[in-house]
Formats: C-alpha cells, structure tokens, sequence
C-alpha cells in the first residue's frame, strides 16, 4: 500500500523520467523491509532526485511563498551538477513555463471556468501550444489552480517580464551587472515575493 501523498510524491519524482519507475519500486520495496505502507519519508528517502524534480520543487516552493525552501532548492540543483552555470537557462525555461501556465489558468478562472476538464472552445483556442494547462495530468492541473489563487493576472504578468529580464541578462542583453546565478537566485527571490510587493 503507499499514501496518497507518497502517491503524488513518486508521480512527480518521476514526471521527467518515467521509465525509471521499475528501478524506483524496486528500491523502495528492499529500504521498506517488512513494512506494509509507503509514506512520503520512504520516496524522499529513497528516490534519486533528478534535476528537473528538484526546479519542479523550487518552483512550488516560489508559487507558494517560500522562498527560503526555493533558495535551498537551487542551491541543491546547482550542488549536484558537473556544470552549474549550465543549469541556468534550463532552470529559468522551466520557471517562464510554470508561470505561463499559471496565467493562462488565471486567466480561465476569471472568464468563469472553475473546472480544467470542461472549457468552452473558445477560449481552448487561446491557449498557448507550448504550455497548455489542458495537456497537465489531472494532479497537476489541481495544483496550478491552488497556486494560481494566490496570484492576480498583474501579478502574474509581472512575474513573466521578470523571468523575461532575467533571461535577457543571462544572454547579455540589458542589465548584465550580475553573473547569471546571482540574477537567477535574485529572480526566485522576487518572485517568492511578488504578491506581498505588488498586492500587499
């Protein structure tokens, strides 16, 4: 038997990496031992976290406000890569691709739509291609619409032309004052913060 959160926990472990799902029961069966039920400590404790779980984590821990957890998290994407510098421009991919698909939830939400699996078509339309919230699995999608309730369509904006600068400025374009992970650590600071500076 494994919990439902230790459910959800392994899903997203994996989300990037799904053929390793045979290995990964295989390693929580043996570290249980005679134990019945899989708990969320066992998948943490077992688990090998790729790179792209640890941002998925980072950026939940940005979406929610807590950017010390956000912080750690990087330090920890960073730590463990033969080439930090490199992560960068993945990493911040990732966070403009979480954000736009809490905008376009966002912004589904104030046009009245309340559940992600029925929309009208015209406004399936106006989703983006690249990042369509329609596409996420059901447990993501109930994320995105926790997370997108903490946030304003200006507010969300603000969170994508700052991941816009940032990505400039790793490019060499604009303020180009910072190296590219100190504007990286800079840009999940603010967008930890985002709400309490822009809605109060």
């Amino acid at each position: 038997q494994i919990q439902p959160t230790a459910l959800q926990s392994l899903v997203q472990a994996l989300e990037s990496n799904p053929s390793a799902l045979s290995k990964e029961i295989e390693k929580i069966a043996t570290y249980m031992g005679e134990r019945k039920t899989v708990t969320s400590g066992d998948i943490d404790g077992v688990i090998t976290r790729t790179t792209e779980d640890r941002v998925f984590r980072m950026i939940d821990a940005i979406a929610t406000r807590r950017s010390d957890q956000a912080l750690n998290y990087l330090s920890e994407t960073f730590s463990v890569s033969t080439r930090p510098d490199d992560e960068v421009t993945r990493i911040l991919a990732l966070i403009g691709r979480h954000f736009r698909l809490l905008y376009q939830v966002r912004f589904l939400k104030e046009q009245g739509v309340r559940m992600l699996q029925s929309i009208p078509e015209d406004l399936q339309v106006m989703m983006m291609e690249d990042s369509n919230p329609l596409d996420a699995p059901d447990w993501q999608r109930r994320k995105l619409s926790q997370q997108a309730d903490m946030f304003t369509l200006n507010d969300l904006r603000d969170c994508l032309s700052s991941v816009l600068a940032c990505e400039l400025a790793v490019k060499g374009i604009g303020n180009t004052t910072s190296s590219p992970r100190l504007s990286l650590e800079m840009l999940v600071v603010k967008l930890s913060q985002m709400r309490a500076e822009i809605g109060g």
